[in-house]
């Protein structure tokens, strides 16, 4: 009987890794696809375990879920971070999970999302601090680092409806996605692009109607700020972000003074 070289033996070695990984990957989706179907049925330790996550509460009317290649897809009906009546509410929630990614962060990692529907209040009280309505207030903020994990690995996000109340002490105001369009984010390569059109409108006195359009990009992992480049995407300026929110303050300036006139 020949003696095995030390390079056969690493060979048959890798040959057993390989086989003992692709029985754990087959187990794992056929395991998956056995499971999501009943997802429903695991609704309130969902709801469990993100409002644990996040700090806040979690509401889910109705939860249904598919299998797409070795990623998990779920469908969340009536989603809402807040109170019984108020909050921050998604009428519908379509999330695709990135198994191999959320594997190494050993964290869920969202690689695509569609937003059927996004609405919240936000109200300033009389002491001048702003609140979301149904957001309790809480010694421990928000726990948003789910979200900053996905960031570098989002492929595409889609919004098709946004409604924002603002009602100040001085001024309310409704922001809304523009007519027949949508926010997007798109991911080309390790570059991220996004664009945001608003409808904002101010009601009761002098009230007027306006329209803006954010846009911009981002390389890298936003979880490492000084690693990661923010560009006009037609310019290549950094700060687009921090640009059109100055922008949109002095047109809101510029439309104040007109009003005041």
């Amino acid at each position: 009987m020949s003696k095995k070289t030390p390079q056969q033996a690493i060979v048959n070695l890798l040959e057993a890794m390989l086989l003992i990984l692709l029985v754990l990957v087959a187990a794992y989706v056929s395991l998956g696809r056995m499971l999501i179907p009943r997802v429903d049925d695991y609704r309130p330790q969902i709801e469990r375990l993100l409002s644990a996550a996040l700090n806040v509460p979690v509401h889910i009317q109705a939860l249904s879920g598919e299998w797409h290649y070795l990623d998990p897809r779920l469908e969340i009906d009536g989603f809402r971070i807040g109170n019984d009546t108020a909050g921050i509410t998604f009428n519908r929630l379509t999330v695709e999970l990135n198994s191999f990614q959320s594997l190494l962060e050993r964290d869920l990692v969202v690689s695509d999302l569609f937003i059927d529907s996004l609405s919240l209040r936000l109200t300033q009280n009389p002491s001048g601090a702003w609140q979301i309505d149904g957001m309790p207030v809480a010694e421990t903020p928000p726990d948003l680092s789910i979200l900053l994990t996905s960031l570098p690995y989002l492929e595409s996000v889609e919004m098709t409806s946004l409604h924002i109340d603002v009602e100040g002490q001085l001024a309310h105001y409704q922001i809304r996605n523009q007519p027949d369009q949508v926010f997007e984010l798109r991911a080309d390569g390790a570059k991220k692009s996004m664009s945001l059109p608003l409808s904002v409108q101010k009601l009761g006195e002098n009230s007027y109607n306006d329209s803006l359009q954010l846009l911009g990009e981002y390389r890298g992992d936003p979880r490492e700020l000084d690693q990661s480049v923010v560009r006009d995407a037609s310019g290549g300026k950094e700060g687009v972000l921090a640009a059109a929110a100055a922008s949109a303050a002095g047109a809101g300036k510029g439309r104040a003074g007109r009003d005041d006139e």
